[in-house]
């Protein structure tokens, strides 16, 4: 089987679905590295308060409040499939505490 060469049927991505452990691994290593990154202070720790919309800058910031910087991360997901990656990188952020932006690329 070549995902990226055959196109899968969804039937097959059911199946890949139903093994949790792919998943649940995906996101503590996602929040275990976003942790990581904002206790180092390379991030900012994420509001109670639902995000405000923010502009991304060319080094990595994101300006959500006039003449205020806050570190977010991207995190991409490559091959992305039918979402749950997505969805455990998004519960990643939300235990670490960190702000983030969301690429998620499926062929």
């Amino acid at each position: 089987m070549q995902p990226l060469r055959d196109n899968l049927e969804s039937s097959l991505y059911e199946i890949f679905e139903q093994d949790p452990v792919k998943y649940v691994r995906y996101e503590a290593a996602i929040a275990a590295a976003l942790v990581h990154l904002r206790v180092a202070g390379h991030l900012a720790a994420s509001a109670s308060e639902p995000p405000r919309p923010s502009h991304a800058a060319s080094d990595g910031t994101t300006s959500s409040a006039p003449g205020g910087n806050e570190r977010s991360a991207v995190v991409m997901v490559l091959g992305a499939g039918r979402g749950p990656l997505v969805t455990a990188a998004i519960r990643a952020a939300v235990t670490a505490r960190v702000r983030c932006r969301f690429i998620a690329v499926e062929k």
